[in-house]
């Protein structure tokens, strides 16, 4: 499985595409975090250690030990670090997979957390199931994702966010294009009337919704992006820090170096090279993992 993300769109490469599910366990150090973005997948967490900060469409919370998230698909959201380090399984599935088992089906249209037990056991088999491929393991998953949609539905129906929005696909929309604009130009110099410009939208009403759908100002996010990717490219030790902060759009070093050290916390000469990436895990890993959860 490879997931790649282009405009702020994630784009899932399934192992078999016939069978579009998957389930990786991740990591993430102190100020560390998941961009923006959105997928057509329905993606489910399991938190095992630390708080994740959790931003979908407009809404902020906070994903704690033993808590199960769902983000509904196409939502537009961020994940991020907010303790030493956090650890949870991911789960993505594709809902028209799931239509294709039980035509009747919906998936949730809001993003939730929640500790209800029938979601969290299901996840917890999802998890062990896709792990251990034993014979007979992708039906059990099949039936697993069917159990756990509906118990998804029913934990909706307690524990759905508050304050959800009036007409969020329009602005949801906009942003996603607001997103795809600032992937495509963030290393060059561009301002929010450019971004406006590009989609449409008078400025004072969008930065409102960017906000509100974000979490962040327009030009917080573009900075944020920018800071991350000078980040990325330091960790390559392949250009000095001053074209590492050009080649991300930064035009002047001493400001760079400022928000540098405000977002990560140490200067950019302190960044140390690229660490590798975690790998996969064993069936055994999984379950145990799975287990110090509860």
């Amino acid at each position: 499985m490879i997931r790649s993300t282009t405009k702020g769109y994630e784009s899932v490469n399934y192992d078999n595409p016939q069978f579009p599910i998957i389930v990786h366990y991740d990591s993430l150090g102190a100020t560390l975090f998941l961009e923006t973005h959105w997928h057509e997948e329905m993606e489910m967490l399991l938190m095992l250690e630390g708080q994740l900060r959790i931003t979908s469409d407009q809404s902020v919370f906070t994903a704690n030990p033993g808590d199960a998230v769902y983000i509904h698909p196409n939502s537009v959201h961020t994940l991020e670090n907010i303790t030493d380090s956090c650890q949870y399984y991911c789960a993505l599935v594709k809902p028209s997979f799931l239509r294709t088992l039980l035509p009747a089906l919906n998936v949730p249209e809001e993003t939730l957390i929640t500790k209800d037990t029938a979601v969290i056991s299901s996840l917890e088999r999802i998890i062990q199931e896709f792990y251990a491929k034993q014979p007979g393991y992708k039906t059990a998953l099949q039936g697993e994702l069917l159990a756990v949609t509906v118990y998804l539905n029913r934990a909706a129906a307690k524990d759905v966010l508050a304050g959800q929005p009036i007409n969020i696909s329009v602005q949801t929309h906009a942003v996603q294009q607001a997103i795809a604009y600032i992937y495509q130009h963030f290393y060059e110099k561009i301002t929010v009337e450019d971004i406006c410009t590009a989609i449409n939208f008078s400025k004072s009403y969008f930065s409102r919704s960017f906000r509100r759908i974000t979490g962040k100002t327009i030009v917080d996010f573009i900075n944020d992006l920018r800071l991350n990717y000078a980040c990325h490219l330091i960790r390559l030790n392949k250009y000095t820090i001053s074209q590492c902060a050009e080649k991300s759009g930064f035009q002047n070093i001493s400001y760079f170096t400022k928000l540098y050290q405000r977002h990560f916390g140490f200067l950019p000469s302190k960044t140390v090279q690229q660490a590798e990436l975690p790998g996969d895990i064993s069936a055994a890993e999984a379950s145990d993992r799975c287990d110090a959860a509860k």
